[in-house]
């Protein structure tokens, strides 16, 4: 049984350094807009926590693992539907004015489980809601990361 969602996203862009999301949370407000709450983390060339490398580094001295530490600090993003609008054929965000655009609610509200297999999902009687939840949010969380959001 998993117990975390963790993500592999793009290498930061100005360190070059790995990074991973991991889901903090996943909330459904009361007029049904959702919103997926990840961390970002700086991982070690190696992929091991750069926070945690910092820390054992035995070279630095405290001033600088606190600088070190200060500048790698996980980071908490937050990406919601509520005023969101995307194309229904592709799920890309784009201007309310847009033609053909709907609300991005509506468009994870219409999602159904042929779509999830045409995203290549394999999908049986054996697979549980979880397992489906967890896909959604982690191609959420990637296509994120495609439009440089985190």
């Amino acid at each position: 049984m998993k117990n975390q969602l963790v993500i592999p996203i793009s290498d930061d862009p100005i360190t070059g350094l790995p990074r991973q999301a991991s889901l903090e949370a996943f909330i459904i407000q009361s007029d049904l807009n959702m919103t997926i709450r990840a961390r970002i983390s700086y991982l070690t060339p190696d992929g091991g926590p750069k926070l945690a490398a910092i820390a054992e580094d035995v070279s630095l001295s405290p001033y600088q693992k606190q600088v070190a530490a200060e500048q790698f600090v996980d980071r908490i993003t937050n990406r919601q539907t509520g005023g969101s609008f995307v194309l229904p054929a592709t799920g890309q965000i784009v201007d309310e004015s847009t033609a053909m655009a709907v609300a991005q609610r509506d468009y994870f509200q219409a999602i159904d489980l042929g779509d999830l297999k045409a995203l290549g999902l394999t999908i049986n009687d054996q697979t549980t809601l979880a397992e489906l939840m967890y896909a959604v949010l982690g191609m959420e969380i990637r296509k994120s990361d495609a439009r440089k959001e985190i």
